[in-house]
């Protein structure tokens, strides 16, 4: 019995909830990472992808994988696409 995936989740929401736990707003935490304000409010508003760059950006500071900020992306657009 193969089991169907009913819902993805983009990776901003696990952002949105990462930067609320922590108490950080989004321009601190671009700041952070070296990138705009901008881009870190469209990634949570699940208006912008996760790409490489990011992902490899994201693992660094908030010690996790690459890949895994990857495989939200891919798991997300490949249920919605």
């Amino acid at each position: 019995m193969v089991n169907k995936i009913e819902k993805a989740f983009h990776p901003g929401l696990y952002l949105r909830e990462y930067l609320e736990y922590e108490n950080i707003s989004n321009k601190e935490f671009a700041e952070k990472l070296g990138v705009t304000e901008e881009l870190i409010s469209k990634i949570i508003a699940e208006k912008e992808n996760v790409t490489e760059e990011i992902a490899e950006k994201l693992s660094k500071h908030m010690g996790t994988s690459k890949q895994l900020w990857l495989n939200l992306q891919k798991g997300y657009d490949e249920f919605y696409n």
